[in-house]
């Protein structure tokens, strides 16, 4: 069976389309929003579901420009500490794209990150690590939803047990 874009996925395409051939991650566009994680979701919720493309590809390497030294994700492109701060969710959220698009030892890895930093502190997932080299936490912690609901979400697809469009 072959997956087919989710009927919103021409409108999201004319909303989120960037004229250099990846997608971007706000309608209000600037240097902070048009690199914006959140966009990785068009792939992590099946809007496309065609991880191969050019459209897929580009927009990877777009969000690759959010890796930080320490192997993780900011979430945008800007300049406050809560901006360029590691995102553990997006670590995970972009784990799961990364599997869909075949490269699971990348996937893994981010995984892996998160589950040390948990078991060195008391199995808690934080809202963010700092970009520092012990990656103190920081904001909410625990973060349920950014944490722990974004790691089951991960390990379900790393385990290939992920529903398509199971959001539609």
């Amino acid at each position: 069976m072959t997956l087919q874009p989710l009927p919103s996925a021409h409108g999201f395409l004319d909303s989120f389309g960037d004229s250099n051939g990846f997608l971007i991650g706000a309608l209000e566009r600037s240097g902070v929003t048009d690199l914006d994680s959140a966009v990785a979701e068009a792939y992590g919720f099946d809007i496309f579901p065609d991880y191969e493309n050019t459209l897929a590809k580009k927009t990877l390497e777009h969000l690759e420009v959010l890796r930080l030294p320490t192997g993780g994700f900011s979430r945008v492109a800007g300049t406050s500490s809560y901006e360029i701060d590691e995102w553990p969710f997006v670590d995970l959220r972009m784990a799961s794209v990364y599997l869909r698009m075949k490269q699971p030892q990348v996937a893994r890895a981010l995984i892996q990150r998160i589950v040390e930093q948990a078991v060195a502190n008391n199995q808690l997932i934080p809202e963010l690590f700092a970009p520092t080299p012990l990656q103190d936490y920081k904001g909410s912690n625990p973060m349920v939803g950014y944490g722990s609901g974004a790691y089951l979400l991960a390990i379900l697809d790393r385990e290939g047990l992920f529903e398509n469009h199971d959001c539609d």
